[in-house]
């Protein structure tokens, strides 16, 4: 609300107040960097999108299960479809606002029926149980939505291609990049 200035001059001290004027959040922005195309979208543009939504939970490496609750979002898939889209050699890297990163491959996003049914859709949300972004505190989140609503140690490393994922860190939680920032198709 405030802050204070001091002058320190010999013994003597004095302080002045000066009030902070309430700011605004800034525009939530995601960043979508295709082969040819990189795409800027609001938080606004996001919700016009084709909504996903359904229930989830991941398992961390302790065997753990966390983040149990309803999701809503949009698949990756059609973000990338936005600026391009991607072959299957390519790689999806996903990057948070604090410079975490995954790596997803072609089958994360675009998963035939096997991979489908260990993960389910790869979606980016922005809602979960009833609280949306910015006021939700994970901002953009990764999210795996399986049909049975679980994504396990064993679905991840089921749907993680070679030095990805579960292969590199037996983790589903690792695999829920939270304040997401960028999406970035690279060419393999």
């Amino acid at each position: 609300y405030h802050y204070v200035l001091f002058h320190v001059d010999g013994e003597s001290i004095e302080f002045e107040v000066h009030r902070v004027d309430a700011m605004e959040e800034p525009d939530l922005i995601l960043e979508v960097v295709g082969r040819d195309i990189t795409m800027n979208i609001s938080l606004p543009e996001l919700l016009t999108m084709e909504a996903r939504s359904g229930s989830g939970a991941y398992q961390n490496s302790l065997g753990n299960w966390r983040g149990r609750g309803m999701y809503a979002g949009v698949r990756t898939s059609d973000l990338v479809e936005l600026a391009g889209g991607m072959l299957p050699g390519d790689v999806l890297r996903v990057e948070s606002v604090d410079g975490y990163s995954q790596e997803y491959c072609y089958w994360n996003v675009y998963p035939n029926a096997s991979w489908h049914d260990a993960q389910g859709d790869m979606i980016l949300t922005y809602r979960y149980n009833g609280t949306s972004v910015p006021e939700w505190e994970d901002g953009l989140l990764v999210a795996f939505l399986p049909p049975d609503g679980e994504y396990g140690i064993e679905d991840c490393l089921r749907t993680s291609c070679r030095e990805q994922g579960c292969d590199v860190y037996e983790s589903a939680g690792a695999r829920w990049v939270k304040d997401v920032v960028r999406l970035r198709v690279v060419g393999g």
